[in-house]
């Protein structure tokens, strides 16, 4: 496929994502299917796993809309510095989404959703360090709140990695869900461990600010070219999560 017709498929997924992000029917479940052997089993904080995958989902697809618009109309292909930020998140969410979803077994499901939500727990830990560090007096309540919040998801989340048979520190690394999504990806990529390294690498540098981001040759290649190397990751592994997504919730579309 030439890079401008590949191109034009980006953006029709990118367009697509717009729709489901927005349609409450991308949400049903059929009953009896395999998200629905999770209700029982609900994570901290009232979460489900079906909630947590919608939601990487579609924050990500809300991401691969945005930079399609972003770049609508444009001669000069996609507007790299902005763009690139847009797909590492896209990239992630979607890898997050495949990883909660891959699994047949629904107590694997379990586990790997915990071990994200370990994860998440020091991230709200580290913000109410922020909070508590310099904070004015009309948000002590909300930073007391919040960082009970965080204590109760850290608790929980440690006890049930036990219970599952894991450490209670246990977690995975945003490179591991990238490097575990890469399968995903080997009948339309060459080396798609490389690829994905190569984007992610590139996109946090760029969104780190770094000065070398400016010196990799991406604002001189074509238009369509652009697209190509900025979205297709992304929007491949947004596809793939889609279909998972669809065959765990009881429901084929496409």
């Amino acid at each position: 496929m030439q890079p401008n017709e590949l191109a034009w498929h980006i953006d029709e997924a990118a367009v697509a994502w717009d729709a489901r992000v927005q349609d409450p029917a991308s949400i049903w479940m059929r009953p009896g299917c395999d998200l629905l052997l999770h209700q029982d089993q609900q994570l901290p904080g009232g979460r489900t796993l079906a909630q947590i995958v919608w939601r990487a989902m579609a924050t990500e697809g809300e991401h691969s809309a945005s930079g399609y618009f972003m770049r609508a109309g444009s001669e000069w292909g996609v507007r790299t510095k902005a763009s690139l930020t847009v797909a590492r998140t896209t990239m992630l969410g979607a890898a997050k989404a495949l990883y909660l979803l891959e699994p047949d077994d629904a107590e694997t499901r379990i586990i790997r959703a915990f071990l994200l939500l370990r994860t998440e727990a020091q991230d709200v830990h580290r913000l109410v360090k922020n909070w508590e560090d310099a904070t004015p007096p009309m948000v002590e309540t909300l930073t007391s709140a919040l960082r009970q919040e965080a204590d109760s998801l850290t608790a929980k989340t440690q006890e049930e990695l036990v219970r599952l048979g894991r450490k209670s520190d246990s977690k995975i690394s945003e490179i591991e869900l990238l490097t575990a999504a890469a399968a995903h990806l080997e009948d339309s990529l060459n080396d798609p461990q490389t690829r994905i390294g190569e984007l992610w690498n590139v996109s946090s540098g760029n969104a780190h600010a770094r000065s070398w981001s400016w010196d990799t040759g991406l604002e001189d290649d074509l238009p369509a070219n652009q697209v190509v190397r900025v979205w297709q990751i992304p929007l491949d592994l947004l596809s793939n999560a889609w279909e998972l997504w669809n065959l765990r919730r009881g429901d084929h579309q496409t």
